[in-house]
């Protein structure tokens, strides 16, 4: 492991990935160090920060695009990064549509993660799929 994955390895947090009218994407989001809300004896590190709470508060509100701000949070494809401390390395959640490699740079290098091992899991929690959406609260399915 680098000395700069070293330095990263307790950096979690969440994200958005927002296209702009070009089609390029960038990257929205909210990280920390050392969370508080990670406790001593917890294998997974996580951030406290919640998608729908920072999608509607200030200051991080005003990071986003203003063409964006009418919608809801789960509009966009998201995602957000934990730390797995038995593995040594981060676990990035997100939506299918973010496993494109150059979407991957740009996710790892907003959290300063390049050349750091990390292990990408889809979850249906960070999808933008209409059907998707519908089945999460669906318990008859």
């Amino acid at each position: 492991m680098t000395d700069s994955c070293r330095m990263a390895h307790s950096r979690t947090g969440l994200f958005w990935f927002i296209r702009n009218t070009n089609g390029d994407g960038e990257v929205f989001g909210l990280w920390e160090y050392e969370s508080p809300h990670a406790k001593s004896g917890v294998m997974i590190l996580d951030s406290p920060f919640e998608h729908w709470f920072i999608w509607e508060r200030e200051p991080y509100r005003a990071k986003l695009p203003l063409r964006v701000l009418d919608q809801d949070y789960f509009a966009f494809p998201r995602g957000r990064v934990l730390f797995d401390i038995s593995r040594n390395r981060h676990r990035i959640y997100c939506d299918p549509v973010l496993l494109a490699p150059e979407t991957k740079a740009q996710i790892k290098a907003f959290f300063q993660l390049e050349g750091c091992p990390v292990i990408w899991k889809t979850d249906p929690h960070y999808t933008t799929q209409d059907f998707q959406l519908d089945n999460l609260w669906n318990d008859d399915l």
